[in-house]
């Protein structure tokens, strides 16, 4: 999947969690609930598992930050794949 289709799958989901960017692609007015509702989601929508460590909001704020975490796990769980 591409950088571009993972920050646009990524934008969606803060769509439908409805949380809000600011211009800069930093996630705004999240509290902790609807930050581990947002993990959750992408976690559901890439299937992938967010390590505890990146559960911290002050870990992961901005769509890059996450599109970078995303395409490592996606990367991570190919190699797994490949390795059975």
């Amino acid at each position: 999947m591409s950088d571009t289709n993972i920050k646009n799958s990524i934008i969606k989901v803060i769509d439908d969690v409805n949380i809000f960017l600011d211009d800069d692609g930093v996630l705004c007015n999240v509290d902790s609930l609807s930050y581990i509702q947002f993990v959750a989601a992408l976690e559901d929508a890439f299937d992938v598992e967010f390590p505890d460590e990146l559960l911290s909001f002050t870990s992961l704020k901005k769509v890059e930050d996450f599109a970078t975490v995303v395409q490592n796990l996606l990367l991570a769980n190919a190699e797994k794949k490949e390795n059975i």
